[in-house]
């Protein structure tokens, strides 16, 4: 991450701190936007069942969020906005990428960071629109899903010959000069992988989750948690830090092994997001994650109006409560880590036994 981008980010903390400790939560914007563009994917996920959202019902890719809908949301959010994330389903599956793109730097002076997560079945497009967006000078970041050796990572994703595509991906973008890394989805079905892989891949995998239900997974999965935390711990240990941010991913995965043992019943480190960050679903819907309600619909009341709204400060108080669903993905947690620092750099140094 450039420096601008890292200063820029410290600076936008600080003023977090500032207003929370003037008590004047209620007028911050949060900086950082989530947006899933789309339910449309061509994976077959054996832990996700997003895809299965619009081959039910057709007429739901026609109520997903429109260009003009998200120029809209870039003109709400203007000088706020500096680090812009897309998710999916698929994003490069959108019609409108580059168009969006644009209109995202239109709008947002202070746009510094564009990071969007691909499942590389279409390797081409996502170099295109990874060096399309870094030659408009923003801090560029992609990561390549990658759940396996090509064995286990083609039968978890559902879709034959997807693994080639993922080394494939990987190594164009290097190529090009694109901050590319894999992240994986640590589950009971890669346990093996982890276990005989990761290793001697940690230089590459930089980005670690593990299974949830619910969410933009749209399937209650029952997970064997001891595999899990067994494939956590290994990670961590094989995870070395070579840079600022991959500090914060390291108390991610620290965090996550802490959560995960004790089954999710709660935050370990407060939950920040409205403060820091948000997250548009493909419907329109503004939530403080994906787990929780909605605060509005940008078809409806645009972000400024919602977050200053009486949803969002409900969800604010039930996040202080801590009566949240308890998730702890890396969409999110680098946010809430970055405003508890003291409490994130004692997990940093507890020992996983």
């Amino acid at each position: 991450m450039k420096f601008s981008s890292i200063a820029i980010i410290i600076l936008q903390n600080i003023k977090i701190w500032i207003f929370k400790a003037l008590s004047l939560e209620h007028k911050l914007v949060p900086y950082k936007v989530l947006i899933s563009l789309t339910n449309q994917c061509n994976s077959r996920c054996v832990y996700c069942d997003i895809w299965k959202i619009n081959s039910e019902d057709k007429s739901k890719l026609q109520a997903e969020l429109k260009l003009e809908e998200l120029d809209s949301v870039f003109s709400d959010l203007g000088e706020h906005l500096i680090w812009l994330s897309l998710s999916g389903g698929e994003v490069t599956l959108v019609p409108y990428f580059k168009e969006m793109v644009l209109s995202a730097k239109k709008h947002c002076k202070n746009l510094k960071v564009f990071t969007f997560t691909t499942n590389a079945l279409a390797p081409d497009r996502a170099v295109e629109y990874a060096i399309f967006t870094k030659k408009l000078g923003l801090d560029v970041f992609i990561t390549i899903s990658l759940d396996g050796d090509e064995e286990t990572h083609d039968a978890l994703r559902g879709i034959k010959g997807n693994f080639k595509k993922c080394v494939r991906l990987y190594e164009m973008l290097r190529t090009a000069g694109v901050n590319a890394h894999y992240g994986v989805t640590v589950g009971d079905g890669n346990e093996q992988f982890i276990k005989n892989d990761f290793p001697k891949m940690a230089s590459m995998i930089r980005s670690v989750t593990f299974v949830h239900s619910g969410g933009i997974y749209h399937k209650e999965n029952a997970s064997d948690n001891s595999i899990m935390l067994k494939s956590l711990a290994l990670i961590n240990n094989c995870y070395k830090i070579s840079n600022l941010s991959e500090i914060i991913e390291k108390i991610h995965i620290k965090v996550s092994y802490f959560m995960l043992q004790n089954n999710m019943k709660k935050s370990i480190i407060p939950c920040d997001v409205l403060n820091s960050s948000i997250h548009i679903m493909p419907y329109g819907e503004i939530k403080p994650c994906m787990y929780m309600p909605e605060i509005g619909n940008i078809r409806q009341s645009g972000i400024l109006k919602s977050l200053m709204g009486p949803f969002s400060a409900k969800s604010k108080a039930d996040i202080k409560n801590d009566q949240c669903p308890h998730c702890w993905m890396n969409c999110y947690s680098p946010y809430s880590i970055m405003q508890h620092p003291f409490l994130a750099i004692k997990y940093l140094f507890r020992e996983i036994k």
